[in-house]
């Protein structure tokens, strides 16, 4: 079973949060700042007095600051530099062969004391509302959004990580500033350095405190109330074949590994080799994904209801057929899998930042999966994933 090295973290005397995670095989240093801001809100408790976070603002912030950051980052690095924002955090990433500590700390400075430039603004907004355009054509993002729209009511999941060229354009710099200010400060950021230890251990680190795990961090999410069953939806297409998204609402209040590990299993049945609908996605005719907020399965089908019922009448067939040596295999394929995305090393910062808090491994992922016995996850098949917490989003022609 591979081994990952466990992260050692450290709090920096002026606030901010190190992490170091010792990558022997890489030749290279992954730099990685990580704001604990998305779309949905934050990881840290709520500003007091609570603030309303306009739709959008988390990713509009993080165009505005990308830039200064790239540059901070130097010339070496901006061809390797990326940002992005998710439903929960900000990063800000690059590569790099050399660490000097003084270059870091410039970096993070950008990022607390940045330049707001109404001009500025203006084009980042044109060029966010440039990209929303382009992504709205894509049949499959309008199936993606249709189908949070659909399935959360009132919860900011619903209205992804951009939001739409309307909510844009309302965001004023005053807005940003304020934002910036509530979140953008050294308690609340966490620098990430994953890389050769030889390298790691060349950092100066007169300052550094030995520090537990992010305070920040926090895995109790909102959960919406419930409301009444979701119908089928339809979207306009110009493809002859409908596409669609069978879609299950998650239960937000179950904690996040448990109910992530659970809904792949169940995905990993339902459409493993041998099951009717593993058949088919071995032509290339079906995917499966589990996110925050929802598991679902896309396809290409000239009979989504039907398709629907089928998924339906697996699952009833899963949750009572399930036995422990098919719930065995289950679990290996899906530490393979992981296995796999541990190779990669993008991934796997993604994995550390999210999954553990105390260990970073395999062996974690494994402990966990241990504690999914039959009768659980065959309960949750039966509370979950029900037509209750079901929606069909359908692509058609409109011809």
């Amino acid at each position: 079973m591979k081994q990952i090295a466990p992260v050692r973290r450290y709090r920096h005397a002026e606030g901010f949060n190190i992490a170091l995670a010792e990558q022997p095989t890489w030749q290279r240093i992954l730099i990685r700042i990580v704001i604990p801001l998305g779309s949905c809100g934050a990881w840290i408790a709520a500003p007091q007095p609570p603030m309303v976070i306009p739709i959008g603002a988390a990713h509009l912030l993080e165009h505005l600051l990308s830039k200064q950051l790239a540059v901070a980052f130097g010339e070496q690095s901006l061809t390797q530099y990326h940002a992005l924002t998710s439903w929960w955090t900000t990063q800000f990433n690059t590569w790099t062969t050399k660490l000097v500590w003084s270059e870091l700390e410039h970096a993070l400075e950008v990022l607390c004391s940045p330049r707001f430039d109404y001009e500025w603004l203006q084009h980042e907004q044109q060029i966010i509302t440039h990209e929303i355009r382009q992504r709205d054509a894509q049949i499959k993002y309008q199936l993606y959004r249709t189908m949070l729209e659909t399935l959360y009511q009132q919860h900011p999941i619903r209205y992804g990580v951009t939001g739409t060229v309307a909510d844009v354009a309302k965001i004023s710099l005053t807005e940003l500033q304020v934002l910036h200010q509530a979140f953008y400060q050294p308690q609340h950021m966490t620098l990430w350095l994953a890389g050769p230890s030889e390298r790691l251990n060349q950092l100066d680190r007169s300052g550094w405190l030995e520090a537990h795990p992010n305070p920040w961090i926090n895995d109790q999410l909102p959960e919406e109330p419930p409301h009444p069953r979701m119908p089928i939806q339809h979207i306009a297409s110009n493809n002859p074949q409908p596409a669609l998204r069978i879609a299950y609402k998650d239960q937000l209040t179950i904690p996040w590994l448990e109910r992530r590990l659970t809904s792949e299993l169940v995905l990993e049945g339902l459409l493993g080799l041998g099951s009717p609908l593993g058949k088919l996605r071995a032509q290339g005719e079906y995917s499966g994904d589990d996110y925050f907020g929802y598991s679902a399965i896309s396809a290409s089908h000239s009979q989504p209801q039907a398709l629907a019922d089928l998924m339906q009448t697996q699952l009833e067939h899963f949750a009572l057929t399930l036995d422990e040596p098919r719930l065995d295999q289950l679990k290996r394929h899906l530490l393979l899998r992981y296995a796999i995305r541990y190779e990669q090393p993008e991934q796997l910062l993604s994995e550390l930042q999210t999954i553990e808090r105390q260990q970073t491994s395999l062996e974690h992922l494994y402990k966990t999966l241990t504690t999914l016995d039959v009768a659980t996850v065959s309960q949750r098949i039966q509370q979950h994933f029900i037509p209750e917490y079901r929606t069909l989003i359908v692509a058609q022609h409109s011809g």
